[in-house]
C-alpha cells in the first residue's frame, strides 16, 4: 500500500526526473543499481559479480553506476565496496529512486550477470583490505592465538538462530520455508578435530548461533561466541585456508576472494556451489514410505532438484537427512589434502564424477558446475547414481 502510494505522488516528479537523465545522456548514463543488502550472501556475490563482470564502455560519454542500499546486513562488506564504487546509504533516497526510476534503462537490478562462473572462477576479487584493516585482522587473530604464519580454516553451519534474529517480530513458521537447509554444528566437529591435529585452526563462524561449542581443544575457537564482528565475520573468510560450511549467505563469502570451500549438506541439486574450488557433499532424501533413500535420478525426474522451501519435501513424505560427522570428516580431509598437493585421484572417481553431472539435462547448471562432489561420497553413495 505504502508503495502504491509514493508511486501516485512521484508520477509527475518521475517524468522531470527521467527527462533530466536523458537530456544528460548524450555526455554521461546514470545508472542507479539497487545493492542486496538484507543477506550477507547476496551483499557479497551479486556486488562481486557485478564489479567483476561490470562493462567498459568504449563510448566517449562517461557510464556512472550509483549503488544504492539502506543499512546493511554487514558494515565492513559496505565500506570495501564504497571503495570500488560510489554508493548513496539511505531509505529514502533508496525509495524515492526506486519509485522515479524503475523500468527505465537507469534502473539495473542484481543481479545482472550472466556469466557467473566464468566471472567468478577466471577474474581477480575486486575487494581488498586496507593496510589499517590488515592490521586490525592480524590483531584478532592473535587474540584468538594464531600467529599470522598459522593456517587456520572456518567452519559454519547453518541453524534457525539468524533469521529468527533479524525479524524476532515474525514467529517461527515465518521462516518454516528455510528449515531443510539447517544443520548442526557438532556434526562438523569430527572434521574441525582432525585440522587441528594436522595443526590447522578451526574457527567456527556465525553471526547468531543456537549453541556454543562444548570443545576444549585449543585450536578449535568458538569465534562465534567470543570473538564475532562484521569485520571478523569478512576477513577471516577472506584469509582462511578454506572455509567448511553449507549453502547459506555465508559461503558465498570465501568465493569472492578465491578461497577454497568444502561444502556439507548441500541441497537442492540445481544450485551446486559456483567455485571451482568447491568441494561439497549433498543432503539425502529419505522417503518415509517406500523406507530407502531416493537416488538422484529419481530427485531429479520428480522435481525434487529444484524444490527450494521445506513444505515441498514435507507434503511428498520427504524427510531431508544431514551428513553425518564422518562424512564431513572426509569431505575436510580431501579438500585438505588437495591444496597441500597430497591428494591422488583414482580413475573410478572421475567415471563417478561424470555420471553424476550426466544425470542433469544438458546445459543445465548441475552437468556443468565447475564444483566437484567429494570423492568419499561418491563412493559410499554408488547406489544413489541409479
Amino acid at each position: 500500500m505504502l508503495w502504491r502510494l509514493l508511486q501516485c505522488l512521484i508520477k509527475v516528479p518521475r517524468i522531470f526526473f527521467l527527462s533530466f537523465l536523458k537530456a544528460l545522456s548524450p555526455f554521461v548514463n546514470i545508472r542507479f543499481i539497487p545493492i542486496r543488502h538484507y543477506r550477507i550472501g547476496h551483499l557479497a556475490l551479486d556486488t562481486e559479480i557485478f564489479l567483476r563482470t561490470r562493462p567498459k564502455s568504449k563510448k566517449k560519454r562517461r557510464e556512472i553506476d550509483l549503488f544504492l542500499t539502506q543499512r546493511p546486513v554487514n558494515r565492513q562488506l559496505l565500506n570495501m565496496i564504497k571503495r570500488q564504487r560510489p554508493v548513496l546509504e539511505s531509505a529514502v533516497l533508496f525509495y524515492s529512486l526506486k519509485a522515479c526510476t524503475r523500468d527505465s534503462a537507469h534502473w539495473n537490478e542484481l543481479p545482472v550477470h550472466k556469466d557467473e562462473y566464468h566471472a567468478l572462477n577466471n577474474q581477480q576479487p575486486q575487494l581488498k583490505f586496507s593496510d589499517e584493516e590488515e592490521a586490525r585482522g592480524i590483531k584478532l587473530l592473535s587474540q584468538m592465538g594464531i600467529r599470522p604464519n598459522q593456517s587456520f580454516i572456518c567452519f559454519h553451519a547453518r541453524d534457525k538462530a539468524f533469521l529468527d534474529s533479524i525479524a524476532p517480530s515474525i514467529s517461527r513458521e515465518g521462516w518454516h520455508y528455510h528449515d531443510h537447509r539447517d544443520s548442526q554444528i557438532k556434526n562438523y566437529l569430527l572434521a574441525a578435530e582432525h585440522l587441528a591435529s594436522q595443526g590447522v585452526f578451526a574457527v567456527r563462524m556465525g553471526a547468531v548461533v543456537n549453541t556454543p561449542l562444548d570443545v576444549t581443544n585449543p585450536k578449535v575457537i568458538d569465534y562465534a561466541t567470543h570473538h564475532r564482528s562484521e569485520f571478523g565475520d569478512i576477513y577471516l573468510s577472506a584469509k582462511c585456508k578454506f572455509f567448511l560450511g553449507n549453502n547459506s549467505g555465508i559461503c558465498c563469502v570465501p568465493w569472492i576472494f578465491n578461497r577454497p570451500s568444502a561444502a556439507a549438506n548441500w541441497i537442492p541439486l540445481c544450485n551446486p556451489p559456483l567455485s571451482k574450488k568447491s568441494i561439497f557433499i549433498l543432503k539425502k532424501l529419505w522417503h518415509i514410505e517406500k523406507k530407502r533413500f531416493l537416488t538422484w535420478p529419481e530427485i531429479i525426474e520428480n522435481g525434487a532438484f529444484e524444490w527450494s522451501e521445506a513444505q515441498e519435501y514435507e507434503q511428498a513424505g520427504i524427510e531431508v537427512v544431514e551428513n553425518t560427522g564422518e562424512e564431513i570428516l572426509e569431505l575436510g580431509r580431501e579438500v585438505n589434502d588437495r591444496i597441500d598437493g597430497r591428494w591422488k585421484s583414482e580413475e573410478e572417481d572421475e567415471h563417478l564424477q561424470e555420471r553424476y553431472c550426466a544425470l542433469f539435462p544438458p546445459g543445465h547448471k548441475g552437468r556443468n558446475s565447475p564444483a566437484r562432489l567429494g570423492v568419499q561420497f561418491l563412493r559410499q553413495n554408488k547406489m544413489l547414481l541409479g
